[in-house]
């Protein structure tokens, strides 16, 4: 049906997905998505979803829900763990968006769809032997929230970017919690370093970068798919000082 509704890329208007992580409805402000609603007020194009579930309310089962459109007994996604893969998904959001509607599009934050061997033989003779599923994305900027495995030696954009500022400290160890603990305490790092700053930031370069992203437009030749995922309110419960 895609492919035969005659919908050219220059009239397709740019998407921005937003996710969190882990939190109960009742912690959710509405008055976030007022603010988004009207955020492209002038020509009122903006389209906000006021009643909506989720069928499986854990993590990585709804987050391939919202990837493949199937149920979780259907994609088969029931956990994160070594024992489940999702790396053979033939068909994605992303990848329809870009192969039958020419959008570009992007990631920013926690896919969690985890990695898969790498194809490139000198990659993996240099001991880096994984890569992150991209499953459609084209451009991905991750944060995936995991401690450092030596076996799979793999690290996401943000754990470089900290690792790069602050050499050799775990970038989980945001005061005395593990990273599934249930207690809370205030980031103990300068709140630029935060997961969620650092996400933000990505976004809002990808947003600059695109001076036309928020609006839309009839002759756009180039939409944007932009999915933004955010770890935090997922544990480690660690606010910036401030709050």
């Amino acid at each position: 049906m895609v492919s035969g509704s005659g919908i050219s890329s220059n009239s397709l208007p740019n998407i921005l997905l937003i996710v969190t992580d882990q939190l109960r409805f009742d912690a959710f402000n509405p008055q976030i998505m007022y603010h988004l609603s009207r955020v492209d007020s002038n020509t009122n194009t903006t389209t906000l979803f006021t009643n909506a579930f989720v069928s499986t309310p854990s993590c990585t089962p709804a987050r391939a829900a919202l990837l493949t459109g199937r149920s979780t007994w259907n994609h088969g996604m029931l956990g994160y763990d070594a024992g489940v893969s999702c790396e053979n998904y033939t068909t994605t959001l992303p990848s329809v968006l870009a192969d039958y509607l020419g959008y570009k599009t992007i990631v920013v934050g926690k896919n969690h769809f985890g990695t898969k061997e790498k194809e490139d033989q000198q990659q993996q003779q240099q001991h880096r032997h994984r890569e992150f599923i991209t499953h459609g994305y084209q451009n991905m900027k991750l944060y995936e929230g995991l401690t450092f495995d030596e076996n799979i030696n793999i690290e996401d954009d943000y754990n470089t970017f900290f690792n790069n500022t602050f050499p050799g400290i775990d970038p989980l160890s945001t005061c005395d919690l593990g990273w599934n603990d249930w207690n809370a305490c205030p980031y103990k790092f300068d709140e630029h370093i935060h997961p969620t700053s650092w996400t933000t930031r990505q976004v809002l370069n990808i947003i600059d970068d695109n001076e036309h992203f928020l609006d839309y437009s009839d002759d756009n030749d180039h939409p944007i798919f932009l999915k933004v995922s955010y770890h935090r309110p997922h544990s480690p419960y660690d606010p910036p000082k401030r709050l």
